[in-house]
Order: C-alpha cells, then sequence, then structure tokens
C-alpha cells in the first residue's frame, strides 16, 4: 500500500494539495460564511481542485524564473552540487512564501 505525501490531503473523496489546503484552512478560518455557503452549494471541491492547478502552474513558473534570475543551472549542479542544493531550497521557500501570501489575500 502506498502512503500518500504529508503535503496532500483528501477532502471527502476529492484529493487536493498542499495550494489547495491552505486555501482551504484560509476560507476555514478568515471566510466562514464563504466556505460554508461553497460547501452547502457543493462547489468547494471544484474550487479547490480549480485552485490547486492554477497555484501548482503559478509555482512552477515561478520556480523557474527564479532559478534563471539567480543563476541556478545544471552546471551550477555540476561544479557545486551542494550550493545548487542550497540555493534550491532558498528558491523553493520564496516561493512558497510568495503563494501563500497570494492565497491570504
Amino acid at each position: 500500500m502506498a502512503t500518500a505525501n504529508p503535503k496532500e490531503i483528501y477532502l471527502h473523496d476529492c484529493h487536493i494539495g498542499t495550494w489547495a489546503s491552505i486555501r482551504e484552512d484560509y476560507l476555514r478560518r478568515e471566510k466562514p460564511k464563504i466556505y460554508e455557503a461553497m460547501k452547502r452549494k457543493g462547489i468547494l471541491e471544484s474550487h479547490l481542485t480549480s485552485f490547486q492547478e492554477s497555484y501548482e502552474l503559478m509555482s512552477e513558473t515561478l520556480t523557474k524564473k527564479l532559478r534563471k534570475e539567480r543563476g541556478v543551472t545544471r552546471v551550477l549542479a555540476a561544479r557545486n552540487f551542494f550550493d545548487w542544493a542550497a540555493q534550491n531550497i532558498e528558491i523553493m521557500e520564496d516561493v512558497r512564501k510568495s503563494m501563500i501570501d497570494l492565497i491570504r489575500k
């Protein structure tokens, strides 16, 4: 039996990822009337699925942009793997922070 990615959660029978999970939490805590209305109308799951897809694309685009701007390339990986890895971790954290800020607006 495969184990689930800890960053992925399931809403009823609908799989949602990290970004949708953060969005759901935001709606539930900060916009409870909207959250409850979406649940009542049966549109929450489709909203979160669409949201996840959009934010995955945005995060991938931002990651590629930051890697290019900061010179984090395969050449760097071949030359100095640890520097490449550290810069990738920094980029991923920057992307995560930016995406969370967008979700919470």
